[in-house]
C-alpha cells in the first residue's frame, strides 16, 4: 500500500533518468537535519524567503518516504509524470542533473493525463509549491497507479485529505494558480477553430489587428495580426495554431513556419496547446520564432480577459471574484 501521494512543478526529471530532484540549492546538504536546523541554515542563506524554501526542502527530505507515489506536470503539456519514491534523501556533489544536487530515486510508472481528474481533485493540483501534499489521496492514488479513476458522487462531494496549509483558502497567489489549473483544462478541451478564433480574441485585445483564416487548408498560417488596421506597416504576426494537448510540437513543424516568413517584415509565433519538445524550442529560440505552450495561453487569456470581446470570453467564460490578499489569519 503506498502511503503519500506527492506533488510538485520541478522536482522530477525525465523518465530516462530515474531520479527526483529538488532544487533549493540554498539548502545545501541537509542529511540528518531536523526540521529546525534546516530552517537555520536556510534563514542564514536566503533571509525573509527561508520558511517556503526551507519548509518545502524539509519535505523532500524528511517527509516524502520511500513507496509514496510522486506527481508533477510536464511543462507545456496536461500530462502528468508519475512515480513511487524508491530511494532515501540524497544530497550529491556531482547531480544527476546541473544544480539538481538534492536527489530521491524514482521508479516511474508513466505518464497520466491530469484532465481526466474530476476538477475538484484537478484544483488541487494548481499549488504554486514546488513540493506539497495535495488533497484527495485516495482519487489521485488510483489514478497515479491505474491511469484512470471511477468518480462516484460519494467521492467526488467527499471530504479533502492533504495537507492542511494547501488548502483552497490559503493565499490569492495560490487560489490564482489552482483556478488557472481548471481554465487551463478548459482551453485544452477546445476544438481546433475554437482555439484559433480564441488566440485571435487574446491577440486583438492586446492592440492587434487580425485576421484568422477561414476553415479548411490554410497554408500553414491560422492567423495574421499587425497593429497596423491596413497591414500597412510592419512587423506582422504569421501565428500557427496546433489545438493537439497530448502531442508535443517537433522541430520539423517550427521550420516549416520559418519558411512561410519573410524576415524583412514578417515574425512568427507558434501556439501549441500540447507544448514543444526540447529540440523543437531550441530550434524556435535560434529561429527567434515566439512559442506559445498552453500555459502561456492561459496567463494571456487572464490578463486580457476583460478587454476580449464577448463572443470570445464566451468560450471559456470567468467571473470575477474578490479574495483576501496573503495568508490568512491563524
Amino acid at each position: 500500500m503506498y502511503e503519500r501521494v506527492r506533488a510538485g512543478a520541478t522536482q522530477l526529471i525525465s523518465s530516462g533518468s530515474r531520479s527526483s530532484r529538488s532544487a533549493f540549492p540554498e539548502a545545501e546538504d541537509v542529511t540528518g537535519l531536523g526540521r529546525e536546523k534546516t530552517f537555520e541554515r536556510v534563514r542564514a542563506a536566503v533571509g525573509s524567503r527561508a520558511g517556503n524554501i526551507a519548509g518545502q526542502m524539509d519535505r523532500f527530505a524528511r517527509s516524502m518516504a520511500v513507496d509514496d507515489l510522486v506527481a508533477v506536470p510536464d511543462g507545456g503539456t496536461r500530462e502528468l509524470l508519475c512515480g513511487k519514491i524508491v530511494g532515501e534523501y540524497e544530497h550529491r556533489s556531482d547531480p544527476p542533473v546541473a544544480h539538481f544536487h538534492n536527489v530521491r530515486q524514482v521508479s516511474w510508472l508513466g505518464r497520466r493525463d491530469r484532465d481526466l481528474l474530476p476538477d475538484r481533485v484537478l484544483f488541487t493540483l494548481g499549488s504554486l509549491l514546488t513540493v506539497y501534499e495535495p488533497a484527495h489521496q485516495d482519487i489521485l492514488r488510483e489514478f497515479i497507479v491505474c491511469g484512470a479513476v471511477e468518480v462516484s458522487s460519494e467521492v467526488e462531494e467527499g471530504t479533502e485529505s492533504g495537507d492542511p496549509e494547501l488548502l483552497p483558502d490559503q493565499t490569492a497567489a495560490d487560489q490564482e494558480a489552482r483556478n488557472a489549473e481548471l481554465v487551463a483544462k478548459r482551453i485544452a478541451a477546445l476544438g481546433p477553430y475554437e482555439t484559433q478564433d480564441l488566440a485571435a480574441g487574446v491577440l486583438h485585445a492586446l492592440g492587434y489587428e487580425t485576421e484568422v483564416a477561414p476553415p479548411g487548408a490554410d497554408g500553414g498560417i491560422d492567423i495574421r495580426a499587425c497593429r497596423d488596421p491596413l497591414f500597412l506597416h510592419p512587423p506582422v504576426l504569421k501565428v500557427q495554431v496546433k489545438a493537439r494537448p497530448g502531442t508535443k510540437t517537433s522541430p520539423d513543424e517550427i521550420r516549416q513556419l520559418n519558411g512561410l516568413l519573410d524576415r524583412t517584415h514578417e515574425r512568427g509565433v507558434f501556439l501549441a496547446t500540447g507544448g514543444f519538445t526540447a529540440p523543437a524550442a531550441a530550434e524556435a529560440d535560434r529561429m527567434q520564432i515566439q512559442t506559445w505552450d498552453l500555459g502561456r495561453l492561459v496567463e494571456l487569456y487572464l490578463d486580457t480577459y476583460a478587454r476580449l470581446e464577448s463572443s470570445i470570453a464566451d468560450l471559456v467564460p470567468l467571473r470575477q471574484i474578490w479574495v483576501l490578499d496573503g495568508a490568512p489569519e491563524r
